[in-house]
């Protein structure tokens, strides 16, 4: 039985055109032209409709300007119903995020054949704003109202937002079904980022008369508890960031002053004197709130150095710890940690929470480790004592050498020493093959364990973690990190990135890959790393990985990865090379060439 009411003829056109928009690569003018002759005059009818909704999305993705602007302009006259309605709600949120697709001179330009009725999708966009502001309070509330919300303020902004914030966990994972799986659809973003060059004056004006209207809510001080309210907020945070920095820092205030966490500038002396810890009981509550700390972590994001600065001397001050051990919590420590600018406010952080990092590990708040040793690499500061609180935490100050076990595995060294902790492997000593599920190597680690140890490679001079890292870990256990889907491979390039790595370490490790180079070359994950040894090594190295290659250059051509190998590492001249005589030899000396030019070339510019 079918799910729609509409009639049958009209469901199956539209079924149709489903069909053709999966099979055809590119889109017709005159199939899409057909597609809107059947939509207008019909576009709140069929927008409201459960199956239908769903292929309007998905021609309104591929339509043109002027459909846009057609469809656009149909909303005008029963903007209420598409805002709140469960499936229009969705149809007129697509429609304007089509206009991030266009340039400020498609928005300005007038579309409509009647002279006297003919408006710009600029002056259709600035309409819908205007409707939408006069009902803001009920909006923003409203479950399907508020993610209209959210799009209208992007396309008036010119900025698109990440689908974490603007869309909901649902609504992401139907996206990704419907374009195979974890790919994203068109159009959305996994970071905010510049869509509208050429900014129309309007759209301007219009936010900035819709930030007024926000902060004037009778219900504000819902926008943090309320997660309707909360992903506008965040949304507004962030374009307003992009292009009105004062008008973000005035809601930033204005957020803080409303939770109590900052006082109110009439407030100011008063609020010192008689009420000094009133802050940092206010932002642990908002912290520890599973709504409204996202919102404090955009605040984090977007707030100003100056304001960061308050923040961790007068409200954040004695309450990190407890905010690091709260399911919540602990990911507004992350943010602030991202967001600290100068060494004494990671000093302030890392006092408060460097002697109490096995506490915080304990509970598997493993994102403020992680936290805290990208601050200290960026910041360049606290470095030693932050290794040192790492090594207490790990049980392995007394073996250091062995440390990176513990890092990459996320556990005590002396629980990973306990007989039958670890997994008997038959393949330890240096020659074993690429683990398979029936050969496992000893060390098993885990995605955050490879983000510390990658974090960890970031550090001015990590000594005990790269001798670690290279010396602790067996050559399977090397293979195992370099194949793992997981973030593995990004351990190696964090170790031949870091500027504490030497030559002879770096010699040393390639060195236990040594017969695993055509295995790693053909995995998708092991071919970046053979790609990163071959890149940072010198030129017998280079030339021992060549002639190891290219042994088995049909297997490498073979696969998908392996061609990438052969073309980054440049396999096929050195065919040539071998074809005319010159050998081994010659390999060795057109790397060391090479090597020797890269380094002149670096003299000349000092």
């Amino acid at each position: 039985m079918s799910r729609s009411k509409l009639p049958e003829t009209l469901l199956a056109f539209f079924r149709r055109a489903s069909d053709t928009l999966n099979e055809v690569s590119e889109i017709n003018d005159d199939f899409l032209e057909n597609v809107f002759d059947n939509i207008s005059s019909n576009e709140l009818i069929l927008s409201k409709d459960k199956v239908v909704c769903c292929i309007l999305e998905k021609v309104l993705r591929v339509s043109r300007p002027l459909q846009v602007h057609q469809f656009l302009s149909s909303t005008l006259q029963s903007l209420d119903r598409f805002v709140t309605d469960k499936y229009a709600s969705h149809v007129i949120q697509t429609a304007l995020c089509q206009c991030l697709r266009l340039n400020g001179g498609q928005l300005r330009c007038v579309q409509g054949d009647d002279e006297d009725n003919a408006m710009s999708t600029c002056s259709v966009v600035v309409g819908i704003a205007e409707g939408v502001i006069d009902k803001l309070n009920a909006y923003v509330f409203d479950v399907y109202g508020s993610h209209v919300v959210c799009a209208l303020i992007q396309v008036l902004s010119g900025v698109r937002v990440m689908d974490e914030i603007t869309r909901s966990r649902v609504s992401r994972g139907v996206a990704q079904k419907k374009t195979g799986g974890g790919s994203q659809e068109k159009g959305s973003g996994s970071t905010t980022e510049v869509a509208i060059l050429e900014l129309p004056e309007e759209f301007s004006a219009r936010l900035d008369t819709f930030c007024d209207a926000f902060i004037s809510m009778e219900d504000f001080s819902h926008c943090l508890t309320d997660r309707s309210g909360s992903k506008v907020l965040q949304t507004l945070l962030y374009c307003t960031s992009v292009h009105m920095e004062k008008r973000c820092k005035y809601l930033c205030r204005q957020v803080l002053t409303t939770c109590k966490v900052l006082p109110a500038k009439d407030e100011e002396e008063r609020y010192v004197a008689a009420h000094a810890n009133g802050g940092a009981a206010a932002i642990t509550r908002v912290a520890e709130d599973a709504v409204a700390s996202h919102a404090l972590e955009c605040i984090l994001k977007v707030a100003s150095p100056k304001l960061i600065q308050r923040l961790c001397q007068q409200c954040m001050s004695g309450q990190l710890l407890a905010m690091s051990l709260h399911p919540s919590g602990n990911f507004v420590v992350q943010k602030l940690c991202a967001a600290l600018s100068t060494p004494s406010q990671m000093s302030l952080v890392a006092q408060e929470l460097l002697d109490h990092l096995e506490d915080i590990l304990a509970v598997s708040h493993f994102g403020v480790a992680i936290a805290l040793v990208k601050a200290a690499g960026r910041l360049e500061c606290s470095q030693d004592e932050l290794v040192s609180a790492l090594l207490s935490a790990f049980h392995a100050h007394d073996e250091p050498r062995r440390c990176c076990r513990a890092f990459l595995a996320l556990s005590a060294l002396d629980t990973l020493d306990q007989p039958g902790s670890e997994p008997e492997s038959a393949a330890a000593d240096d020659g074993g093959k690429i683990p398979r599920s029936s050969q496992k190597p000893e060390l098993q680690p885990c995605v955050q364990g490879c983000l510390l140890t990658a974090a960890l490679f970031t550090l001015s001079e990590p000594t005990d973690v790269l001798e670690s890292f290279v010396s602790s870990l067996s050559s399977s256990e090397l293979v195992h990190l370099a194949t793992d889907s997981g973030p593995g491979s990004r351990v190696f390039d964090g170790f031949f990135a870091c500027a504490g790595a030497s030559s002879k370490l770096k010699r040393k490790l390639i060195k236990k890959l040594k017969g695993q180079f055509v295995d790693l070359a053909c995995h998708k994950q092991g071919s970046y790393v053979v790609d990163a040894c071959f890149k940072n090594s010198g030129a017998k190295s280079k030339s021992d990985i060549a002639e190891e290659l290219l042994a088995q250059e049909q297997t490498l051509s073979g696969s998908f990865c392996g061609r990438h190998v052969i073309r980054n590492c440049d396999l096929e001249n050195y065919t040539g090379r071998k074809a005319t005589g010159t050998g081994m030899s010659g390999q060795k000396r057109h790397y060391a060439e090479e090597d020797d030019g890269q380094h002149r070339k670096k003299k000349r510019l000092f």
